[in-house]
């Protein structure tokens, strides 16, 4: 472009001549201070553009540019680094959730099922004595109480020792008895269960998905069954066995469509759906678990997955 310039320049003085040749003095010259003029004005621009021309060369020789684009480059990644820590840290946060709310949720479960036996253990038997059914236990002969004549009353199932000498609450004195054998039931109900999160805590994932369904093979009327039939599906996910964790998810909703767990267990597959590539499977699902159960922790989770998909 330079080169042009001065060519034009060049060509522009050789035509003063000519142009002089055919005009009047007072013309000729005119016209010879209107080209010295424009002459002048491309001979700055070619000046101004052999400086920036200039400038960057020079920029280019030191290497700033490629400091800047390596820099650039540098921060993209720490970006990209930086996005993966905080999804890794929301994963964590989202998980801690879950336990704390499954710790509750198999809490209540454990008093359900021990509220069960005592609301289903037989009633007194008619013509029974009115206190018969709050009679403290027999005592043994050196923790006997005074005789009515000489304290004027006898000691209350509240204050009555116990048979081993310590004193004991009035519930406990007071509490409904237990079918037979419902207590070993249920002590092997909540040890089998028990069992099953310790090898899940190990992080043996495909074993503790077998034992939580053995449980649920074993106790299917159990109020510890829902639970573990989620905790069947949410361990086969973490094996990365996607398919069969659906399949558990789908038990638990057909098999105890009130339970409380199918929000997360519609929340589970649909992450089952999202690790098999099947996107528009995982939308659907999500807006069917906002439309059923709108008001869960669950629902408001699914809310945020389809806001960031859009």
């Amino acid at each position: 472009m330079r080169h042009r310039l001065l060519l034009a320049v060049a060509l522009a003085c050789a035509a003063l001549p000519a142009q002089a040749a055919l005009f009047g003095d007072s013309e000729a010259h005119k016209r010879i201070d209107e080209q010295v003029k424009a002459v002048q004005g491309l001979a700055e621009q070619i000046k101004a553009i052999d400086g920036r021309v200039g400038g960057l060369e020079g920029t280019v020789n030191s290497g700033t540019l490629l400091n800047l684009l390596n820099q650039i480059e540098a921060l993209n990644a720490e970006i990209a680094r930086l996005r993966g820590e905080l999804e890794t840290a929301n994963n964590r946060l989202e998980i801690g959730d879950k336990r704390v709310r499954d710790l509750y949720l198999d809490l209540d479960g454990r008093m359900r099922a021990l509220e069960t036996p005592a609301a289903n253990a037989p009633a007194s038997a008619p013509g029974a004595a009115p206190d018969a059914a709050v009679a403290p236990p027999s005592l043994p002969a050196e923790t006997a109480p005074m005789p009515a004549a000489a304290t004027g009353a006898m000691p209350t199932p509240a204050t009555a020792p116990s048979p081993t000498g310590s004193p004991k609450s009035a519930v406990a004195a007071t509490l409904t008895p237990m079918r037979p054998g419902a207590s070993g039931e249920l002590a092997s109900e909540t040890a089998d269960y028990e069992a099953a999160h310790a090898v899940r805590r190990e992080g043996r994932f495909a074993d503790a998905a077998r034992l939580f369904a053995q449980f649920v093979a074993a106790h299917p009327a159990s109020a510890l069954a829902p639970p573990a039939q989620y905790w069947t599906g949410d361990s086969l996910f973490n094996a990365k066995d996607y398919r069969g964790a659906i399949t558990a998810h789908r038990t638990l909703i057909d098999t105890y469509p009130n339970s409380a767990k199918i929000p997360d267990s519609m929340l589970n597959m649909a992450s089952c759906l999202r690790e098999s590539g099947e996107a528009a499977s995982e939308r659907k699902l999500l807006e069917q678990l906002v439309a059923r159960f709108p008001a869960s922790e669950a629902a408001e989770k699914a809310r945020k997955r389809l806001t960031a998909r859009r």
